[in-house]
């Protein structure tokens, strides 16, 4: 069984991108669904949306783990599967969103800022790009006294921010090296313990599995908030 190393996830993100349902299955052939399990969906409903031979068996396993680990989002994200599976419909909206790119922004610090969703792109934008604030001119499609006005592909938020310090904690309770797992723990609380968190697992295997748990756990949360408004990342 080969591990999921920085070009296999590479190579992972690059399917999904291309919406290359086939070649994302490929790599789950030699690989586990963990530690990639949000990725592990998202590749599987592409799969399966796309008659990919071998896609149901894996994602009915998929949905196993998903229940069984149960972090945010992973609830969501096995309904689609199991709604696909089962040749049911989806109650919930499509929104060509990029959760790497919405988590980021919900997991930032909160503030004045607001953000707004759009509804019909996915991309993600300060308010202020669109009511004028950073430009002299108002988006027609943001601007309630236009003609163009959209009020319904607007979905304003304030990043919710994440105490990052549980992500570190959770992913330090896995770790097997006791030594390194003890020293972890000793500086999660320390006002530089960001810093000195990264510093500890700078070159070592450990850094690119803690990026692939930082990262599911951010998609998971941005999957989870869509769902409870009613969408989903398409």
């Amino acid at each position: 069984m080969q591990d999921w190393d920085r070009e296999s996830m590479t190579a992972l993100r690059g399917a999904l991108y291309r919406r290359d349902g086939a070649a994302a299955l490929a790599l789950f052939a030699e690989r586990p669904l963990r530690p990639t399990l949000q990725y592990a969906g998202d590749a599987l409903t592409l799969a399966l949306t796309q008659d990919t031979a071998g896609a149901r068996d894996r994602a009915a396993e998929c949905v196993t783990e998903l229940a069984a680990r149960d972090w945010p989002g992973d609830a969501e994200l096995a309904h689609r599967l199991t709604t696909i599976l089962g040749g049911a419909e989806d109650t919930l909206t499509e929104v060509p969103v990029d959760l790497g790119e919405l988590g980021a922004f919900l997991d930032g610090a909160p503030g004045p800022d607001v953000y707004v969703l759009d509804l019909h792109k996915g991309e993600v934008l300060p308010v202020g790009e669109l009511n004028g604030e950073y430009t002299d001119e108002i988006d027609p499609a943001f601007d309630e006294e236009s003609p163009q006005y959209e009020p319904t592909r607007w979905l304003e938020f304030w990043p919710l921010g994440h105490p990052a310090e549980t992500d570190r904690a959770d992913f330090t309770e896995t770790l097997p090296d006791e030594t390194l797992r003890t020293r972890l723990f000793r500086i999660l609380d320390r006002p530089d313990g960001i810093r000195l968190f990264r510093s500890a697992l700078a070159g070592t295997p450990d850094e690119h599995d803690w990026l692939i748990f930082a990262e599911e756990r951010s998609r998971g949360r941005a999957r989870h908030w869509l769902a409870t408004r009613g969408l989903r990342p398409c």
